[in-house]
């Protein structure tokens, strides 16, 4: 927009109002390039104070015709531009506000507190903050960590932060389970497949929709691995002794307290299932 910056210039520099009939005539601005090429004729321009500080100004020009401004047109313009300056002023106090109020919660965030699980230490809040971040997705999570320093807990908590709460938590202890009903266990069973047995869903099915937690997934036999590597990778699934194709809308979290690159360099555990289930690994510190 063209405008008399050397007007502005002088609002600026003294914070005194300028208010010309004829600013082509006018002494102070005898030197102005921009009035004479834009012909500027009625000019009125109030600064906008806050106390001593000057927050902006008001211009207004007419150009071509020497309009005039009156006294009652300056007045009103002046008490409008303490209005101005007043909102101005008061919208830079709510925007600190609300950048203080930012950081009170970004540095609050730092210190996590979930009820179930006590930890102040600098370990555990990264432990925390991966936690948070981790629960808005439905990336599978490997926790690793010594027995007894909590996994159980944290996939507790990536359930219970996840859009998924209202779902179930189906938490599998895959070393509670013998190995060969470990499979039936978790996909369900047809009946016929032996005798007096009779057909049920599977873990998978229990948590559909929800989260299974796969703890100590270290001690899963390879067949059994190589049917959760088809959950991971196709979301889809047979009962043991059936043919149906089920879907499967789950979440897989697992967990260990063994060395699973140790197992799978000895080819006890599958390398392709290891890096689908360690999408996201939160490492636990030990007591």
């Amino acid at each position: 927009i063209a405008i008399s910056r050397s007007i502005v210039d002088s609002v600026r520099s003294t914070g005194l109002p300028v208010v010309a009939s004829d600013a082509t005539q006018d002494p102070r601005f005898k030197d102005s390039r921009s009035v004479r090429m834009h012909n500027i004729m009625s000019v009125m321009c109030i600064p906008l104070k806050m106390g001593d500080r000057l927050l902006g100004v008001i211009y207004l020009d007419s150009r071509g015709v020497p309009a005039g401004f009156s006294d009652l047109e300056r007045a009103f313009v002046e008490a409008f531009s303490n209005q101005v300056a007043l909102a101005i002023s008061n919208a830079r106090f709510v925007g600190r506000l609300y950048e203080d109020v930012s950081d009170l919660r970004a540095r609050a965030g730092e210190r996590y507190n979930f009820d179930s699980i006590i930890g102040p230490g600098k370990k555990m809040q990264e432990v925390f903050r991966q936690v948070d971040k981790a629960a808005r997705s439905d990336i599978s999570v490997l926790i690793t960590g010594d027995s007894g320093t909590g996994k159980e807990l944290i996939a507790g908590l990536l359930h219970e932060l996840s859009p998924r709460r209202d779902k179930p938590l189906v938490e599998v202890n895959c070393a509670a389970i013998q190995r060969d009903l470990l499979e039936a266990e978790l996909f369900g069973i047809e009946k016929h497949v032996a005798t007096g047995v009779s057909p049920r869903s599977g873990f998978f099915e229990r948590a559909e929709g929800g989260t299974i937690f796969l703890d100590e997934i270290g001690d899963m036999p390879l067949a059994t691995q190589r049917r959760v590597l088809r959950v991971l990778q196709e979301m889809e699934f047979e009962r043991v002794g059936g043919s149906k194709v089920l879907k499967a809308d789950v979440r897989v979290i697992s967990a260990t307290n063994q060395d699973l690159k140790a197992l799978i360099a000895r080819e006890q555990f599958r390398k392709d299932l290891y890096y689908r289930l360690n999408r996201m690994r939160i490492h636990l510190p030990s007591l």
